[in-house]
C-alpha cells in the first residue's frame, strides 16, 4: 500500500503534495428519551397516568425505593447491603431511570442536585459491571469505599468510565487519607488516593479557586523535598460544575504519572500555592497493595513509513495504566512526534486512547488500560506517523513583527492578545506566532513551535524568559497562536529559532499484536 503524506517543505521551496485522505467522522452519542415516554413528569406522576402500561406500573412499583430515597443516602447509612447495591447497579431498568433523571436534572433547582449525583453514581457502577464482563456483583471493597468516603460519588463523576481507576477501586486499591491543610481561611482536604508504582491519583477538595488572574500551582515532592520527575494533570472540575459540594468547594483530582524509569516513592508531599498562600499535605502511599501486579509484553517490532523508522520495544501493564515504550531510529531525517490516531483495542472491540506521552528519542506512551482488564489479546493500531523535517528554523524580525523564514507559509506573527498571561507581560516583549491552515488531523494536536533558546542578529545565544519556551497557547477557527516572551532589552535583529514541533504526517495503517509474556 502506498503511503499518503503531508509533511511541509521549507517556505520558498517546492514541498510534497498534500494527498491526505479525509479525516474520520468523530464519534457521537445521544441521550434521547424512549419512544412513548415523557421527560416532563416525575416517576410518581407517571405511575398514576394512563401513559404507562401495566408492566411499566409494575416496574415503577418495584423501583419505588429508588424514586423515594436518595441512592447515596442508602449506601452511606447501610440501608443497602452489598448484594442490594450490586442488584441496583446491574438492573437494566436503572438505565432508563438514569436517562430520565438526567433529563429532569436540566430543569431541577439547586436543592434537588443530590438526586442527580445518585444517578451518576449508579452510572459509574454500571460501567464497573461492564468492565467485569457483566458479573452481577460489586466487590465488598467498592461498597466499602462508598461508605468510607462520603464524597466519593463526586470523584466518580470525575473518573467517568476510566477503566483502570474504576477497576482498581473495585480491587481495593483505594487508600483513605482524610488529611486537611489550612491557612488564612483557605483549606485543602485530601480525601483518598489510588496508586501503583508508576501512577498516583489524588482525590481532594479545596476552597482555593482557579482564576486566570490568580493561578493555582500544584506540585509533588519526595521525602528529600525534590519535585517528582513526572507528568501532571489537574483541574478536572470546571468552574461551572454542578458536582456535589458547596459553592466554594468542589471535588477535584490530580493525576501524577512518573517519568520513564522513575518509581513513585512511598511518602510524597502535595504542595498547593496560590497568591502567597501555600498549603501542604503529606501523603503516605501503601505500594504493597499493588506489589507484583505487573504484566509484560515483549514486542520489538520496527515500523517504517517513507524511510522513517520507529521501533515498538515493549509494553508494561500495572493496575493503573499500560506503558508503551518506543525507540526512534537515529538515522531518521524526520522528527516523529507521535503515532497518528493511536489506540489500543481488545478482542471485544473495546478501545483505549493514549492519555499522555513523554518526548525524546525513546518516548513512552501511556494508556488507561489497567492490569485488571485482562484482555486475551491487545492490538496496537494507528493511521501513520505524525512527523516533520528535522533541522528547520523560523527567522523573525521582532521589531517589524514579520516572519523572514519558516517551514512554509502557514506561520505568521500577529498582534499579541492583551489578555495573555493575565496582563502581567509587557506586550512589546511578546511574540505571537500564528499557525494557520491546519487540516482536521493536524488541528487535533497542539504545537510549541519553537525552542526556548534563540540566536540574535549578532549570532549570540539567547533564552526566552520562560524555560518551557512558550507562556501561552490558544486555538480558534483562525488557527493556533503560540506566545513567546523575549528578554526586556533591545535585541539585534533578526531572531532565529529552532523548530521543535510542526504540523505534518504520513499515512499508512499500523497494526501490532500484543500478547503478554
Amino acid at each position: 500500500m502506498e503511503d499518503e503524506r503531508k509533511v511541509p517543505g521549507r517556505k520558498g521551496e517546492e514541498g510534497p503534495a498534500d494527498g491526505h485522505e479525509p479525516a474520520e467522522a468523530g464519534a457521537s452519542s445521544a441521550g434521547g428519551r424512549e419512544s412513548g415516554r415523557t421527560t416532563e413528569a416525575e416517576p410518581s406522576e407517571l405511575a398514576t397516568d394512563a401513559r404507562l402500561s401495566e408492566a411499566e406500573h409494575a416496574e415503577r412499583a418495584a423501583d419505588a425505593r429508588l424514586s423515594e430515597a436518595e441512592p447515596l443516602e442508602l449506601v452511606a447509612d447501610g440501608r443497602l447491603s452489598d448484594a442490594e447495591l450490586a442488584e441496583l447497579a446491574a438492573d437494566e431498568r436503572l438505565r432508563a431511570a438514569i436517562r430520565a433523571g438526567l433529563e429532569r436534572g436540566k430543569r431541577r433547582s439547586r436543592p434537588r442536585r443530590r438526586r442527580r449525583l445518585g444517578l451518576g453514581l449508579a452510572a459509574a457502577l454500571i460501567s464497573l459491571l461492564a468492565l467485569t464482563a457483566g458479573a452481577a456483583k460489586v466487590s465488598p471493597a467498592f461498597a466499602d469505599a462508598l461508605r468510607s468516603v462520603p464524597s466519593l460519588s463526586g470523584f466518580l463523576r470525575l473518573i467517568g468510565e476510566n477503566p483502570a481507576l474504576l477497576s482498581s477501586i473495585d480491587r481495593d486499591l483505594l487508600q483513605i487519607v482524610g488529611r486537611t491543610a489550612e491557612k488564612d481561611g483557605k483549606w485543602l482536604t485530601v480525601e483518598a488516593l489510588v496508586a501503583d508504582e508508576r501512577r498516583l491519583v489524588v482525590f481532594y477538595r479545596t476552597n482555593l479557586q482557579e482564576f486566570e488572574s490568580v493561578p493555582l500551582r500544584l506540585s509533588m515532592l519526595d521525602g528529600q523535598g525534590q519535585v517528582l520527575s513526572a507528568g501532571y494533570s489537574s483541574g478536572y472540575t470546571p468552574p461551572s460544575s454542578e458536582l456535589e459540594g458547596s459553592e466554594d468547594s468542589k471535588p477535584d483530582m490530580i493525576d501524577v504519572q512518573m517519568s520513564p524509569g522513575e518509581r513513585l516513592p512511598e511518602q510524597v508531599l502535595l504542595r498547593v500555592n496560590q497568591a502567597g498562600v501555600m498549603l501542604e499535605v503529606p501523603l503516605d502511599i501503601d505500594l504493597n497493595k499493588s506489589a507484583g501486579l505487573v504484566r509484560e509484553f515483549p514486542l520489538n517490532r520496527t515500523l517504517e513509513i517513507e524511510g522513517q523508522k520507529l521501533t515498538v520495544v515493549s509494553a508494561r501493564q500495572t493496575p493503573l495504566q499500560l506503558e508503551l515504550k518506543l525507540r526512534k531510529d537515529p538515522a531518521n531525517t524526520m522528527e516523529i512526534r507521535d503515532l497518528l490516531n493511536l489506540r489500543l483495542t481488545d478482542e471485544a472491540g473495546r478501545e483505549w486512547r493514549s492519555t499522555m506521552g513523554f518526548l525524546g528519542d525513546e518516548p513512552v506512551m501511556l494508556f488507561q488500560n489497567g492490569y485488571f482488564q485482562k484482555p486475551k489479546r491487545l492490538t496496537l493500531r494507528a493511521d501513520g506517523f505524525v512527523m516533520f523535517a528535522k533541522g528547520q528554523q523560523i527567522v523573525v524580525d521582532a521589531e517589524r513583527r514579520i516572519v523572514l523564514e519558516a517551514p512554509d507559509d502557514r506561520v505568521s506573527l500577529v498582534s499579541p492578545d492583551t489578555t495573555i498571561q493575565r496582563g502581567q507581560v509587557e506586550l512589546s516583549n511578546l511574540l505571537a506566532f500564528r499557525l494557520s491552515g491546519l487540516d482536521e488531523r493536524e488541528s487535533k494536536y497542539g504545537y510549541d513551535l519553537v525552542s526556548a533558546s534563540f540566536t540574535d542578529g549578532m549570532g549570540r545565544q539567547r533564552q526566552t524568559v520562560h524555560s518551557e519556551n512558550s507562556i501561552g497557547w490558544t486555538s480558534s477557527t483562525e488557527g493556533q497562536t503560540i506566545f513567546v516572551e523575549l528578554p526586556e532589552e533591545k535585541l539585534p535583529q533578526p531572531l532565529t529559532f529552532d523548530v521543535t514541533s510542526y504540523p505534518g504526517y504520513a499515512l499508512r495503517p499500523i497494526e501490532v499484536e500484543m500478547l503478554p509474556d
